[in-house]
């Protein structure tokens, strides 16, 4: 079998109430090197060993099973995501500003109706 050792780093990203964490590749240690089968689970059993800072080494097995998505099919995927997340958000906005509208409608009116009976109040007083 053919493997690779490469480095990878986590990213978190804290979004309102949760996190969001993110494995990028950031570098390869090794080229494709063909393994025996007890090479392989050595290393793995001790891929730990090998971590820099705060990368992690994974061992990558090479397959011959058919690629089943391109990239071309993960970015419009992605786009659709960004799109219903924005459109989620709008809607939220909106609902937040008719709230806001709501109550501040209701607070002029409440407003207006305490100033109408002051001044019914003042004019019964000084007639």
């Amino acid at each position: 079998m053919k493997i690779k050792v490469i480095l990878t780093q986590d990213f978190y990203q804290h979004d309102y109430d949760d996190y969001d964490s993110n494995r990028i590749i950031t570098s390869g240690i090794t080229e494709w090197e063909e393994v025996t089968p007890k090479e392989f689970e050595f290393l793995r059993q001790n891929i730990k060993k090998i971590n820099v800072n705060d990368q992690n080494a994974i061992i990558v097995q090479q397959d011959d099973i058919p690629v089943i998505r391109r990239i071309a099919d993960i970015k419009e995927y992605i786009k659709k995501e960004v799109a219903a997340e924005e459109a989620r958000r709008e809607k939220e906005k909106k609902i937040a500003e008719d709230k806001k509208t709501a109550w501040l409608l209701k607070k002029k009116t409440k407003i207006e109706a305490d100033e109408l009976l002051l001044l019914k109040t003042l004019q019964e007083k000084y007639k």
